[in-house]
């Protein structure tokens, strides 16, 4: 059944519309009933009406309905009454907060961790943090509980604060620089020693080791070992060290040109100083003729060792030969 003036449905009990409370006619009733309350009457002494009864006939009415379906009276209190919220929704709304609480939380750990391994753990990595290139971090230190970690904290102090840290060298503060050599006087060997020597003959007296030192051109040391010579050594000594810088040799037997190719002449020897410097060094093999071997640098030494490693061969004699030896 519908109202005739605005369409609303209402039940076949109704006597007006529950929505624009128009009057309704039923085929059935010619017209509508009276309650009994209102054939009886009402008095001030009944006891007092539900919340959701009629005012005017004390009918029950529905929550929602604009008019009383017995009376049509329209109910105003019930209109300006606030829908209620169910209790499950409710509940659901205080369990959707409580969910978010822990989501939030995680969130905020998630930045908080991102926000440290940017500005402390990629710098000290060598990593730099995106978008934070050629800025200095504001983190200037991380607290940590045990002393290796607050050491490592120190060194990633610094290098979030741009300086390296100083590293002391105990090798180099511990080692003292040697103080430069200088040559104040010319050096000078006094003695000489030689791993053999040439026993006088009816031409010479002496052929010992002595004849390179003496400053005589035409006197010689002459080895008098089996062989051509190789491996033999002359050694120039003195009282205490001398600087030199090197030596200027001449070879063979330079008392004269026929002499000098008779005997056999060193063309490579190896000098070895006390100092335990050594050089190899090609000598001239020209009669009378000075051969000049420098060395690296200055060097004290009280020692000097000349020993023969390759020879030129003599026409005559089988023995090599040096005249003199000068140290400069």
């Amino acid at each position: 059944m519908y109202c005739n003036e605005c369409g609303n449905e209402v039940g076949p009990d109704q006597a007006f519309c529950n929505h624009c409370g128009a009057a309704l006619s039923h085929e059935t009733d010619s017209e509508p009933q009276m309650d009994s309350s209102a054939q009886h009457g009402q008095h001030d002494t009944d006891p007092p009406r539900p919340s959701n009864a009629c005012p005017h006939c004390g009918s029950p009415v529905r929550d929602q309905s604009s008019f009383c379906l017995k009376c049509g009276a329209p109910l105003k209190t019930n209109q300006a009454q606030a829908p209620s919220v169910p209790a499950t929704s409710a509940a659901k709304a205080s369990g959707a907060k409580a969910n978010i609480a822990p989501i939030a939380g995680g969130i905020a750990c998630g930045l908080v961790f991102a926000l440290v391994l940017m500005l402390v753990i990629l710098p000290a990595a060598g990593i730099p943090a995106k978008g934070n290139q050629g800025e200095k971090p504001s983190v200037s230190a991380v607290v940590s509980s045990s002393s290796s970690e607050k050491a490592e904290d120190k060194v990633v102090a610094s290098v979030q604060s741009g300086s390296a840290p100083s590293v002391a060298s105990s090798s180099s503060s511990s080692q003292k620089k040697e103080p430069e050599l200088e040559q104040k006087t010319p050096p000078k060997f006094s003695d000489a020693q030689a791993s053999s020597e040439l026993p006088p003959d009816q031409y010479t007296s002496y052929y010992g080791p002595l004849n390179v030192i003496d400053g005589n051109t035409i006197t010689a040391w002459n080895e008098g070992a089996d062989g051509d010579g190789t491996g033999e050594w002359v050694e120039l000594s003195a009282g205490s060290p001398q600087v030199l810088r090197g030596l200027r040799i001449m070879t063979g037997y330079a008392k004269k040109e026929e002499t000098y190719y008779k005997n056999n002449r060193p063309t490579k020897v190896t000098i070895a100083l006390s100092d335990g410097y050594s050089v190899q060094a090609n000598l001239d093999d020209t009669f009378s003729t000075w051969s000049d071997v420098p060395f690296d640098k200055l060097h004290q030494t009280n020692s000097v060792r000349i020993t023969v490693d390759e020879v030129a061969a003599g026409n005559t004699y089988n023995d090599v030969a040096i005249s003199e030896v000068e140290a400069y």
